[in-house]
């Protein structure tokens, strides 16, 4: 079932103000910091939808006294009482190297490097956060400036790892995918294809910027650009668990939004429309792939068997009924087709239909 999202806005809060900025109609989860998400509780809002804790700089690969330390802070400053705690669906965290090196000290995410003891640390902060908030723990990629294609597919590969490991779900942040590719001359139709769809609980679309130098940022203050819708669309059309809740956000968070109320709506209206109106992948490719085999399997024994179709002609019989029947009796029988005898060695025989052979003693016994 697919929810929407929106990240939070400073203006949903003054609904009083002539600078009140609506919450979209389709919208049921919203995500806030930690000092937003308190504003958001002293106002007893009456949004009905779900509240999601957003944290874009944690130690999520620092030591384990500083999480503990960590973890215990944001447990005081969200759940003071356990209507606050009632309130929080999820806790969404950004994948990001220590806070005390590179840009972290500038006060920015920095770059996660997928090292295995980073993947280690991470994976005991989000059991940490599991264990004392009782709410789905979710990561998101957070890496921009990445140094190379290859680099991207360790780190996507060892975010499946943490995933797996710890049961937490995926943040797949749209842009942050784009920028990170597109800055590194990678096509991000490859690099969606490294994605751990399985994980996936949550999928941020914001728009983007390209620097003077040529290199692309992320950009909450503008629309989502055709390069995100584009790839957005190609995501759903290819998602592997189609079983699973999605929820589809939306990071318009900058104040400079309340100028340009008409672009935020269509924004989201789009976002509901993609979604909507996109036909659900199912498994009829793998279901195609059984056809091939069969249509090629048949056009080898038309080869391989002339005189013994001779024998289904003469009798007008059809051969794509025999055939059929063949590959039924072969089933039943718990075997496998085997095309050529080099294949597997002889002690394997007893287990196996020998494409030619087998379907010529087919034709001469229903022939007798």
């Amino acid at each position: 079932m697919a929810k929407f999202g929106s990240g939070f806005n400073r203006w949903y809060l003054d609904k009083y103000n002539e600078y009140f900025l609506d919450i979209p109609a389709c919208v049921s989860h919203i995500e806030l910091g930690i000092s937003e998400y308190q504003s958001w509780i002293s106002k007893k809002n009456k949004f009905c939808g779900d509240l999601s804790v957003h944290l874009a700089r944690t130690p999520i690969v620092e030591s384990e006294k500083t999480q503990k330390t960590f973890v215990n802070y944001l447990f005081k400053a969200l759940c003071g009482d356990e209507y606050n705690k009632s309130k929080i669906s999820s806790i969404g965290l950004h994948l990001i190297g220590h806070r005390y090196h590179g840009i972290g000290k500038l006060g920015f995410s920095t770059h996660f490097d997928g090292s295995l003891e980073d993947q280690r640390r991470a994976s005991r902060f989000i059991s940490m956060l599991m264990e004392k908030f009782k709410v789905p723990i979710w990561i998101e990629n957070a890496n921009f400036y990445s140094t190379s294609s290859a680099e991207i597919f360790q780190t996507w590969d060892v975010v499946g790892r943490i995933l797996e490991q710890t049961g937490a779900g995926l943040i797949l942040d749209m842009s942050h995918l784009f920028i990170d590719s597109v800055n590194n001359h990678c096509s991000p139709e490859v690099i969606l294809g490294a994605i751990p769809q399985k994980f996936i609980s949550e999928i941020h679309l914001s728009g983007i910027i390209k620097a003077h130098d040529g290199v692309y940022h992320d950009g909450h203050s503008r629309s989502i650009p055709d390069d995100i819708w584009n790839l957005f669309s190609l995501l759903l059309k290819n998602l592997v668990n189609t079983n699973q809740d999605i929820i589809y956000t939306i990071e318009h968070t900058d104040p400079s939004w309340i100028m340009k109320k008409s672009e935020f709506e269509n924004d989201f209206n789009k976002l509901h429309q993609i979604v909507t109106n996109t036909e659900i992948p199912s498994n009829a490719k793998k279901k195609n792939a059984e056809e091939y085999a069969k249509n090629y399997l048949k056009k080898l024994l038309r080869g391989w068997c002339r005189i013994d179709l001779n024998k289904l002609d003469a009798l007008n019989m059809d051969f794509n009924f025999i055939f059929d029947r063949w590959l039924a009796s072969i089933i039943d029988d718990n075997k496998r087709v085997v095309l050529t005898k080099e294949e597997i060695p002889p002690e394997e025989w007893e287990n196996v239909h020998f494409a030619k052979e087998s379907f010529s003693n087919f034709i001469a016994m229903i022939t007798l």
